[in-house]
């Protein structure tokens, strides 16, 4: 009886700890996709500012050469 008690403490504890383990395994995914997004924001963002300093270099090139 008292091994059966034991037992049955520990696996609802190991479905607890299950249920904790799945909750957190969505709140690191989430976390991680949000990063994700940031991430690519900011490298859009420095892409188009590498893109558009390039463009105004190559436009005044002509009136800087003389």
């Amino acid at each position: 009886m008292l091994a059966r008690g034991c037992a049955g403490a520990g696996s609802d504890e190991l479905v607890g700890l299950a249920v904790v383990g799945v909750r957190l395994d969505r709140a690191v995914a989430l976390f991680c996709e949000v990063v994700a997004e940031v991430v690519a924001e900011v490298v859009a963002v420095v892409v188009a500012v590498v893109v558009g300093v390039t463009m105004l270099g190559v436009a005044l090139l002509p009136s800087l050469r003389g």
